[in-house]
């Protein structure tokens, strides 16, 4: 699979990444600051999920897509901590001290400016990353739409 980047018409960038055969996810970058559940909704809507992170590999294909500086949602949410679709990773890449719950009603995580995990008020708008399963799948529909 060849990797290709392509500018869609709603502020998203397109990315595609060759990961392993069972496990294939494409990012994509939205720029529209969103609250967690609109962000997820939207995901859900026009993609998969909200960005499920589950190596190093996939966070290094998700520190690609994202300028800096930019904060985005994840979909890694509440305690104990799951990602959108309801999978458990042993993956992570917290900033020390995190997560803190703050100001006690932090319940979702967001990426910071070095690519680390904050958790966050799930009603904070931010940026946010979308992630799908097909990369050829999610170009033809692209190309069609």
């Amino acid at each position: 699979m060849i990797c290709r980047y392509q500018l869609i018409i709603s502020y998203s960038v397109l990315i595609c990444f060759p990961v392993k055969s069972e496990n294939k996810k494409t990012y994509v970058l939205h720029k529209v600051w969103l609250s967690w559940p609109d962000a997820q909704a939207y995901c859900r809507t026009h993609y998969k999920d909200l960005a499920t992170i589950e190596s190093s590999e996939e966070q290094t294909n998700v520190y690609l897509i994202k300028p800096n500086p930019a904060w985005v949602w994840i979909g890694l949410y509440q305690t104990p901590w799951v990602w959108s679709d309801n999978s458990n990773s042993s993956f992570t890449n917290w900033f020390n001290g995190e997560p803190n719950n703050g100001f006690s009603n932090e319940s979702c995580v967001s990426e910071d400016l070095q690519h680390k995990w904050f958790d966050n008020d799930c009603t904070m708008k931010s940026a946010f990353i979308c992630h799908e399963g097909d990369c050829s799948l999610l170009h033809r529909n692209t190309a069609a739409g």
